[in-house]
């Protein structure tokens, strides 16, 4: 089957608009943090991930790259920045991880970083989110009785709830799917895969806040996360 012009064109332009999608995930973002800039030698890292909030570096997180090590160490710090030192006690190592590029696991409080991450800042920032909605799910009525990790997100769950009134949006409005797209990198594989997980659209809409991309969305997703719901 032949596209007519006007058809070719708009598939031209919808594959230029994943590719630069796609170019900005892999941009690094131009994280600031002078105490975390400092820090040297891996030991360093350890250290300060300790000192600061109780977490342990492994072995396998202190084989990254020094500047990944650094990264990471930036976006959880900003991630205490913006909703509270205890908050981040929902992490208790951090780890190389040779599958996803990141990932936490509450039950066991790991944030897991791949050496092959496209920004590890912005990764572990994302995973960091993720404890915090943990640990804030962890204070709500009806925690106990919630079942597996669906626990883990009763906190996301209320954040997305207020933040879609907050923009007077419903669940299905086209409003609501279209900035799923764009949160999502303009990937309908990835929009289907996490539109029913409250926890991965308040992360990632954080993720995206705090590099440079928001949107009045991420913005009321933000605000709102910083709340204690009951």
């Amino acid at each position: 089957m032949h596209l007519n012009a006007t058809a070719a064109a708009e598939v031209r332009r919808q594959a230029a608009i994943t590719q630069a999608a796609r170019a900005a995930k892999r941009k690094p973002y131009e994280w600031a943090n002078p105490e975390v800039s400092a820090l040297s030698k891996p030991e360093d890292v350890a250290r300060y991930l300790s000192s600061n909030f109780g977490i342990e570096a492994r072995d396998g997180f202190q084989e990254l790259p020094l500047d990944m090590q650094r990264a990471a160490t930036a976006g959880i710090s900003r991630a205490a920045e913006l909703y509270g030192d205890m908050y981040v006690s929902y992490i208790g190592a951090m780890e190389k991880n040779r599958s996803k590029i990141g990932s936490y696991t509450p039950m066991y409080r790991k944030i897991l970083i791949a050496e092959d991450a496209d920004d590890a800042y912005a990764v572990s920032l994302h995973e960091a989110i993720h404890a915090i909605d943990a640990y804030k799910s962890s204070k709500m009525r009806g925690y106990a009785s919630t079942a597996d990790l669906e626990a883990y997100n009763m906190h996301s769950k209320k954040v997305l709830a207020a933040a879609l009134k907050d923009m007077g949006w419903r669940s299905n409005s086209l409003k609501y799917k279209d900035e799923l797209y764009r949160i999502f990198w303009r990937d309908l594989d990835e929009v289907a895969r996490y539109m029913k997980k409250p926890g991965e659209i308040v992360a990632h809409a954080i993720e995206l806040n705090e590099t440079g991309r928001s949107s009045e969305f991420t913005k009321a997703v933000a605000r709102r996360f910083a709340k204690q719901w009951r």
